[in-house]
């Protein structure tokens, strides 16, 4: 399993409602259910590579 909950849900590794998918974006719902009925999160399928490693 990919260490980002992000990457793994993308890769259908972890689960997740998945409301819409394109090819650079991925729209998923809360597990909480969100503020609003219809709250999604829409992340980016590209992986950042982190600028600043502590």
């Amino acid at each position: 399993m990919k260490t980002c909950v992000f990457c793994a849900i993308d890769a259908g590794e972890a689960p997740a409602v998945i409301v819409r998918q394109c090819p650079d974006a991925l729209a998923i719902r809360p597990r909480s259910g969100g503020v609003n009925d219809g709250h999604v999160f829409v992340i980016s399928t590209a992986h950042p590579e982190q600028e600043n490693p502590r």
